[in-house]
């Protein structure tokens, strides 16, 4: 999996990871449900940032433009050990 770490995010969250491919946004996304639970699209009109700080991720799905939000170096580190980096 091909992945940019960034600290553009959200307030709330520490870290952007920008994904390339839809699979792997997808795979990661899922690997995220099952270790931390759902989140929310911080896309979403319905998306509230005071229940998002309590989250240990989020995530974004435009067209062609797949993120994956974190809330600190925690929730990175374990990205990483599963995701490779």
């Amino acid at each position: 999996m091909q992945y940019i770490v960034h600290r553009a995010a959200p307030e709330g969250f520490e870290y952007g990871i920008a994904i390339n491919r839809m699979l792997d946004f997808h795979a990661a996304r899922q690997w995220m449900i099952e270790t931390y639970g759902h989140s929310e699209n911080t896309n979403s009109p319905y998306w509230t940032l005071g229940e998002s700080l309590e989250q240990h991720w989020s995530w974004s799905l435009a067209y062609q433009k797949y993120a994956i939000f974190l809330r600190s170096d925690r929730e990175l580190s374990w990205f990483k050990m599963k995701f490779g980096g």
